[in-house]
């Protein structure tokens, strides 16, 4: 009688050389269970024993078996990939948000899809053409040449769901989730008002310049403030004369020859917190004490902010919930349909996260 080899003892098929359909029923007979048993427990659903399912998967792994995903997504009409367009990978602000999408991404079953424009309209057109061209499901996006691509925008975006996150303009629509940073700039002033400060200045590093929109935003807010409240005008420091009251360049160094010269703040709001750190230091070097003489507060809250000397007071953006407020958005529109079968009746969504203010030492 022919001995029949046991499921182990036969060899594993060639990596690639067979059909999808065919590498399941490969798997299924080394494993010595169902297809059904093989799918269940690759994708994890079903009532597959424990010990099966990772028999099963070590099996599939060692052949090499990878899911088609241009398979199922044209079988399926999904890809159950989210792409996200940002302007920055190198900022550690962003990286709560990150988090945030990517646990309630995969938890919905979806995989994300990175890209960086640094920014730049050209390539952020690009881009956006790459990643739908991939075939994603929705797009999370970082506008940041929102005033040369908008008609691209409307074209692009015509068949894809889309949620904007932090838009350098209105984009009414659009789903957007941003930041308060009006607000941001309201909250500091009145914070250093609350501490007995009346003499109030506003300082932003040079290297933000190109990023003025929430720049001046946060400086609105804090001008708008002094005013109601019926303080002297807010004071901007600035390495060139101001002709109104968003400039073109600002400096923390102008801060040093502000005071070295006579000149009197007793508060200081810094549009975020590495300006903060610096303006501290300006303030040291022309001989007054940070919360003593000036109290500071800055915004954003990184993690450096508790570590600095004075600790600093800030408002934080709080970008964990401006992550699932963006991804929990962008998965109902998903849940709804196509756009081209939805009935548009749905008014696109305008959600501003207001900032948290984060107590310290720099303010008293």
């Amino acid at each position: 009688m022919k001995n029949t080899p046991s499921p182990a003892s036969e060899p594993f098929p060639v990596p690639g050389a067979q059909s999808p359909q065919s590498d399941l029923k490969a798997i299924a007979k080394l494993a010595g269970v169902s297809i059904t048993t093989v799918h269940d427990a690759l994708k994890g659903k079903g009532r597959v024993n424990p010990a099966t399912r990772e028999r099963v998967r070590s099996i599939a792994a060692q052949i090499g078996y990878r899911p088609n995903r241009l398979a199922r997504a044209l079988r399926t009409k999904r890809s159950n990939i989210i792409g996200v367009l940002m302007g920055s990978l190198f900022s550690a602000l962003y990286e709560p948000l990150v988090r945030q999408v990517e646990a309630i991404a995969r938890k919905a079953g979806f995989n994300a899809l990175y890209a960086c424009s640094y920014s730049d309209a050209a390539s952020e057109r690009e881009l956006l053409d790459v990643l739908l061209g991939t075939g994603v499901d929705g797009l999370l996006f970082f506008p940041g040449g929102i005033h040369e691509n908008r008609k691209h925008y409307a074209s692009a975006f015509a068949h894809t769901p889309v949620v904007m996150i932090d838009s350098p303009a209105p984009t009414p629509e659009f789903d957007t989730v941003a930041f308060d940073n009006r607000a941001a700039g309201q909250l500091a002033v009145k914070r250093l008002v609350q501490a007995g400060r009346r003499n109030l200045g506003f300082v932003v590093s040079p290297v933000y310049v190109f990023q003025d929109w929430w720049i001046t935003e946060r400086m609105h807010g804090a001008a708008q403030a002094v005013a109601e409240l019926g303080l002297p005008p807010l004071k901007i420091f600035a390495t060139e004369r101001a002709e109104d009251a968003v400039m073109a360049r600002y400096s923390p160094a102008s801060l040093r020859q502000f005071m070295l010269t006579g000149g009197t703040i007793d508060g200081l709001f810094a549009a975020n917190d590495s300006t903060a750190y610096a303006a501290m230091e300006e303030l040291k070097l022309s001989n007054k004490r940070a919360p003593i003489d000036v109290s500071v507060i800055g915004c954003d809250d990184l993690m450096s902010s508790s570590h600095c000397v004075p600790a600093l007071t800030t408002l934080r953006q709080p970008m964990a919930q401006m992550g699932e407020a963006a991804i929990k958005l962008l998965l109902k529109k998903l849940a709804a349909g196509p756009l081209d079968e939805a009935d548009g009746s749905d008014k696109p969504q305008q959600i501003m996260i207001a900032p948290r203010l984060m107590e310290r030492e720099s303010v008293v």
